[in-house]
């Protein structure tokens, strides 16, 4: 018998083995590449600019006040990622799946998170100015404060979501969902609106002023009556111009008339 015979158990064996464990999981040092896998990983402050991490495992990654700007995340799950301050500027998130990932003051501005999944992420005092989200899965996430002018919007589903004082003015909300959102004290001046839901929406307070809102769906008369429109808001034709409109403005902020207050 041939040494080669002999050694033909073991090797079948190692190879049984090594095809069992699969391919090596990647560790928290390995250079940044599609699919790699950092899901835990400490990458605080990162400079990350540009870099290529389609499809990468970042579940609970560090990337607080992290340089990811320009980035690219396509299908990436970030779900429960820690990117608190961090930079996204022009960063692409297409289908990035951002559960309950920590965002707030991020700088988000022109990043691209079209059809992304962000349910119940923090996006507080978060700058996605013209960022583009259309069709993103943005239920029940904190948007208080954010600054969301020019963004794409289109298709968005916000359902109660708290985007309360956020700025959206010229953003695109057409066909999104925002029933039970609550958009109080949201400037929402040269938004677009077109088919938006807003069944229960909570509007106290909102500026709405010059907003076409003629072919909004669910639309409520105590609604408005919170809100703060005028001459030039457009209603559906079922729907009136309230005896409060317009609000007053005291220090920048819109007050409703007395009867508006309550719920």
């Amino acid at each position: 018998m041939t040494i080669r015979h002999l050694l033909r158990p073991a090797l079948v064996a190692a190879a049984l083995l090594a095809a069992a464990a699969g391919p090596a999981t990647a560790g928290c040092k390995d250079s940044p590449a599609p699919g790699v896998d950092w899901s835990g990983c400490d990458k605080y402050k990162v400079v990350l600019r540009g870099a290529a991490l389609q499809k990468a495992r970042l579940s609970g990654t560090e990337f607080s006040k992290a340089d990811l700007s320009g980035a690219h995340f396509e299908e990436a799950d970030l779900t429960q990622a820690q990117l608190t301050r961090a930079s996204l500027r022009r960063a692409t998130l297409v289908r990035t799946d951002l559960t309950k990932a920590e965002l707030d003051r991020a700088n988000i501005s022109g990043a691209d998170l079209s059809g992304a999944t962000l349910v119940q992420a923090d996006l507080s005092r978060t700058d996605l100015t013209a960022a583009k989200l259309q069709g993103a899965d943005l239920t029940k996430v904190e948007l208080d404060h954010a600054v969301l002018k020019d963004a794409a919007l289109s298709g968005a589903v916000l359902v109660k979501s708290s985007i309360t004082r956020a700025t959206l003015t010229g953003a695109d909300l057409t066909g999104a969902d925002l029933t039970g959102a609550d958009l109080s004290r949201s400037d929402l001046r040269g938004a677009k609106l077109d088919k938006a839901n807003l069944e229960g929406a909570r509007l106290l307070a909102t500026i709405i002023e010059g907003v076409d809102l003629s072919s909004a769906v669910g639309l409520k008369d105590w609604q408005l009556k919170r809100a703060c429109g005028n001459s030039d808001t457009r209603l559906p034709p079922d729907l009136a111009a309230p005896d409060t409109w317009p609000c007053t403005f005291v220090d920048g902020d819109a007050v409703p008339g007395d009867d508006a207050v309550q719920d």
